[in-house]
């Protein structure tokens, strides 16, 4: 004969078992939060478009807001393009069509920044910097694309 409470009991601690495995395998995810285990959203991809001459420089700051004011982790990716816009063999620092002097004669930098930032409506800014020591004048193409988690964005 089976005894009710000993089967109950057996089976709680099977669920808690299969319980704590899930957790363990959640924590061997190669992030414990990321992309791969958050709702997560691109947005489209922008491109702006600008021209230096010698030793000119131009910095771009991109932002985006979420559409109710929360704070919230956003990534955003950047893509340079000398010269010819969205082709690889023109894009910065690799491409095998960029002269000497498009690889070496741009520096470019990118950070968030904290002071364009606002905790309280959750809106990001990123700034990208480039600058053009080369010695003639090129045409940038810089595409940005942001990754938020699952919120509506402006």
């Amino acid at each position: 004969m089976i005894n009710k409470s000993e089967n109950t009991l057996k089976d709680r601690l099977t669920a808690k078992i299969q319980e704590i495995e899930r957790e363990l395998n959640a924590l061997k995810t190669r992030q414990l939060l990321g992309a791969d285990n958050l709702v997560t959203t691109a947005s489209t991809t922008t491109v702006d478009t600008f021209s230096l001459a010698h030793a000119q420089q131009n910095t771009l700051i991109k932002t985006i807001t979420p559409t109710i004011p929360q704070l919230m982790f956003a990534e955003v990716a950047f893509t340079i393009y000398i010269g010819t816009d969205n082709d690889k063999t023109y894009r910065w620092p690799d491409g095998s069509n960029l002269t000497l002097d498009q690889v070496f004669g741009t520096v470019s930098a990118w950070r968030i920044d904290q002071s364009e930032n606002d905790d309280t409506t959750g809106k990001k800014a990123f700034m990208l910097w480039v600058l053009n020591t080369g010695a003639n004048t090129y045409t940038y193409y810089v595409h940005s694309k942001f990754y938020i988690p699952g919120v509506s964005v402006s």
